[in-house]
Parts: structure tokens; sequence; C-alpha cells
């Protein structure tokens, strides 16, 4: 990210500091001065770190410089608002310093715009803000600090030291940059959430009152009480998100210590145990519950953006693939309309130049034809698309396949024979001329996969389906079904290709015979009617698909009503 890129969502952050850092940073740095256990400069945790290590993240680099230099002076204001206590010490430069090298360290690694719940952005404010920085300016702190009390050891004071910065950055970065920076609004939590981690938050606030503000027990274990709002803790950060998740890390943190600061609680280990070993005791339990804290939700949130992207990943991919199938359904639209518009438009040129060949039967003829392969085409398209009028009705299928061999005789080559059977029981409730035309569709691809002498079987019969019988995918009910089968002694399908042939504008025909919308208005048609097309092949014996439709009860077969079947048209097949 190019500096011009930098946060600006947070430029009123830099231009109004004196409107909320500066009171928000003096607060901090008064609780860092009543965080001190004894006068003698043992402090817990130091919040103004954090405060101004977030108000350097939030900013561009330019004004980092100003905002450091505010707030050393406000170190020392409040420095002079807290003597009252005791010796507070001095105040120097480390928290500026620490606040600027952890800052630069951060964006070095994290870029301009520090995303906390991003494994990235973590790694890079843990190891630059709560190691490298803290440890110098411990360093750099504690040398200057023996110096004035000089009954106090070095390691002892550096170890202090450097867990009270780290802990303020822990604590605090995390809670100014989720309360101020710009959310993340597909991360904003629900308001049913919202409300759930507000009545968590309440219940931890009480709870750490029963935890923390106890009468201390001698010689008791740390393990004992203090964890008890470990869990409820995690809870609010995993339900509600960083801002309620850092504001509750920070409300634990201050009643731990609040009540130590009055003699109460589980870290006060012993009566004869010294300041020190007390504030360690706070320390280590909250890096503990703040670390965890934000590593689980770092790490829940990588996996709901990873989850978040590859549901946007499937609608891309599935976007490419409607584009693709509308593009293969232009190419093949336009181009079998294309070969009738010449057909259509060349002859009535003919009929326009020499109106006398109107008498001409042979040109008529194709002129019609042409039409009507257009208009089945259409039907096609919308039957597919399922955007075709469906009218429904009690059909009796022995009349059926009767109309649908008639019009499908004038289609077979001389070698290839028809055979039909039909139970003049089965009756369906399906659109007549829909199925007609799946079971033509469905003969003229059979026709097709017979090379020379053949036959093709096209029967009906009234079969009972178990539950067990069907598959655990099957939209079928169990129950009586009428079976329509057309099977066939040619080539068969190859298994590369039998899980494809439903697809629209799958075919394995030459270009100028099948536009590979047969068997997927078949399907279709059969599908809204209930039932269910099935497929079974042996390439070198032949081919077999059956439909299944539900049996329809009927007290007397209606009479045959001869139809005169759709037109012959071309073969859409697979």
């Amino acid at each position: 990210m190019n500096r011009r890129e930098s946060p600006d969502r947070v430029r009123p952050f830099a231009r109004s500091y004196l409107a909320w850092i500066a009171p928000l940073y003096l607060v901090g740095a008064v609780l860092g001065y009543r965080f001190y256990l004894t006068p003698d400069s043992v402090s817990a945790f130091w919040p103004a770190s954090g405060i101004l290590l977030a108000a350097l993240l939030l900013t561009r680099a330019r004004w980092w410089i100003p905002i450091a230099a505010a707030s050393a002076g406000l170190d020392a204001v409040a420095d002079a608002m807290m003597r009252h206590l005791g010796p507070v010490t001095f105040t120097d430069l480390s928290v500026q310093l620490e606040a600027l090298l952890g800052a630069t360290i951060i964006r070095r690694f994290a870029g301009a715009r520090v995303d906390l719940s991003q494994f990235r952005g973590q790694l890079a404010w843990l190891a630059g803000g709560v190691v490298v920085a803290p440890a110098l300016a411990a360093l750099l702190g504690t040398s200057s600090f023996v110096r004035i009390q000089a009954d106090v050891a070095f390691l002892s004071a550096w170890q202090v030291w450097f867990f009270a910065d780290a802990l303020g950055v822990l604590l605090l970065t995390p809670l100014v940059l989720a309360w101020f920076g710009r959310p993340d609004p597909k991360s904003a939590p629900r308001s049913s959430r919202t409300t759930e981690s507000l009545a968590a938050t309440l219940l931890l606030v009480l709870l750490g009152m029963r935890v923390f503000g106890g009468a201390p027990v001698p010689a008791r274990s740390i393990l004992d009480f203090p964890y008890l709002v470990y869990p409820i803790l995690l809870w609010i950060s995993l339900r509600s998100g960083p801002r309620l998740g850092s504001l509750a890390a920070v409300l634990v943190a201050i009643q731990a210590v609040g009540f130590t600061l009055q003699g109460r609680g589980p870290f006060i280990l012993s009566q004869g145990a010294t300041t020190q070993a007390d504030v360690i005791a706070i320390q280590s339990f909250l890096l503990v519950v703040t670390l965890s804290c934000v590593l689980l939700y770092a790490l829940v949130s990588d996996r709901r953006r990873a989850e978040r992207e590859r549901l946007e990943l499937q609608e891309q991919v599935a976007a490419l693939g409607r584009m693709e199938l509308v593009a293969r359904l232009a190419g093949g639209v336009a181009h079998d309309f294309n070969n009738d518009l010449f057909v259509i438009s060349g002859y009535l040129e003919q009929l326009t130049r020499d109106p006398r060949t109107v008498a001409d039967a042979d040109i008529l003829n194709t002129i019609r034809s042409a039409v009507e392969r257009s208009t089945n085409r259409t039907r096609e398209l919308l039957t597919v698309g399922r955007r075709q009028s469906v009218e429904e009705s009690s059909v009796r299928v022995a009349t059926l396949l009767e109309s649908v061999e008639r019009a499908a005789r004038s289609l077979l080559r001389g070698g290839v024979r028809l055979e039909r059977t039909a139970d003049p029981e089965a009756h369906v409730r399906v659109d007549r001329g829909q199925l007609e035309q799946a079971l033509l569709n469905l003969v003229i691809n059979a026709r097709d996969a017979i090379e020379g002498e053949g036959t093709i079987r096209l029967t009906a019969e009234v079969r009972d389906i178990s539950r067990d019988s069907l598959a655990p995918a099957s939209t079928l009910q169990p129950g009586p079904h009428v079976r329509i089968r057309v099977e066939d002694d040619g080539h068969g399908i190859p298994p590369e290709h039998l899980e494809r042939i439903f697809e629209p504008f799958f075919t394995t025909k030459p270009e100028d015979r099948g536009t590979g919308l047969g068997l997927a208005s078949a399907l279709g048609i059969v599908r809204r009617a209930h039932g269910d097309l099935r497929v079974e092949s042996t390439v070198g014996r032949g081919s077999t698909f059956t439909i299944l439709l539900p049996l329809e009860r009927v007290d007397e077969p209606s009479a045959p009503i001869p139809s005169p079947g759709p037109s012959p048209g071309p073969s859409f097949g697979r």
C-alpha cells in the first residue's frame, strides 16, 4: 500500500488529537500511576503505552512526532496530578520511544492498515509492539530508574517494567483500534449477538467482583479462582468481535488490579510474599487471558474469512459457468437460426423475382420445414429454461406411445424397426405435448445410435417402487409408478460421456445434426411432472432410457384419442 492509500479513514483522528486522544491518553497515564501497588515503582500494567501505539497506527507517519511530543507533556501532567499518592519517580521518554519503534516495526511488516484479526497483522503487532519495543523501552527506563532507586534490583525492575508496557499494548491497543478504526462490515456482529454479548459482559463484571473482590486466602494458588472469568471472556471475544472482546479484557484487568490495590482478591498470594510476586501473579494472569483471546479470535477470523472467500470464489465460478452457458447458447442458436433464415430468405427472394414459382410445392415445403425447425428449437430452449407453459391432464400412456410411434415411423431408416408395447391401465398426469416431444427426442437418439439394422423398443408398464430401491438423492416417492422405456441395440454411450449427456448443449453428434438440447429438455419435462429420467448403457450393446412417472388413478380409462403428434424436426440428441 502506497502513501496515498494509508488510512484516510482516520485523518480526523490526527486533526482532533486534543479533542479525544489527549483526554484518553491522560486517563491512561493516571491509571498507570494509580496501578502502582506501592510508592516504590511497582506497576501492574501501563495503559498509556497501548493508547499511544494505537494513536500512531491510526495516523500518517508525519503526525507521529507531534503526537509523541504531546503525549510526553501529558505524562508530566499525570505525574503532577498523582504525586499526592507518594513518590511516583519521574517521567521520561521511554513510552514515546517505545510507541514510535513499535509503530515503525508493525507498519513495516503489516502495511499501512493494521488488521489484528489477521495473523500477519497480529504477528507484527505481537513482535514489534508487545515484545521488541517494550523490551528496549524497559531497558532504557530501568537504566535511568535504578540510578534513583538504588535499592531496586535491575533485573527485577526491568521485568516488571517490560510486562507493564507489554500488557498495556496487549490490552489497550486492540481496544482503541477496534473502537476508533473503521470496522469491517462483513464481520460486524448481528444485533441479537450484540445483546447476548452485552449480557455476557455484565455477567463477567459481576463474576469479576466476586472473584477479584474476595478476601485473600493465604497460600492459595492463583489457579483456583481467577480463571473462572476465562470462559466468559473467550465467549465474548468470539461471539461479539474485537470491540466488546477488547473492552471485556480491559474491564477484567481493571478489576484484577483495582481489588489487589485494596488488598483483596486471589493475587495477594500470602502474608509473606513480596509486592513483586503479587505483581507477577497479576501480570501472568492477564498475559495468558489476553493472548488467548486475541490469538483465538484471529484464528476464528481467518477461518471465517477463508470460508467467505471460498463462497465468493464459488459464486464467481458459477457466474463464469452461466456466462459460458449463455455464450454456448448464443453461438448454437445463432448458427442454427442463421442456416434456417438463409434458406427462408433465399427462397423468398426467388419468389419475389418470379411469383410463378409459388406453385412449386418443393419450395413451400422447404420453407415450412425451416420454420418448423426454428419453432421446435424455440420450444426446446423454453423447455430447458422452464419458460414454457404447462397444461397437465390425465394421459393414457398406451395412446401416448401410439402417437409417438406414428410420428417417429416417418423418421426411421429402412433398417431400423420400432416395437411398441404398453399397459392399457397405465395413466399419468403430465403435459401431453411436452411428454410426446420428450419421447420423440429419445426415439430419435436411439435411431441415430443404430448403424445399419437394429430395433427400438418402446414399452410402458406399471411398477411399484419401494423406498429401499430409491437412491438417497432421488425425488421420487415410494408407490406405484409408470415405467416408460426406450431401448436400442446401437453402439452405446461411452462411460466418459454418460455423466454429461443431460447437460444442455452437450452432444457427440456432428454439428449439423444436433444442438445437445434434446436430453436436457426431456429431463426438464419429466422432473416437472414429478418423475425421473435414468439411463443405462453398455458400449457395443445399446442404451436404455427409463422414465418413471407417478401412476394416475382413474376410474375408467379414457378412450384413445388420435393425435397428430409433433411435427418431425431435427434430431436434438446427445
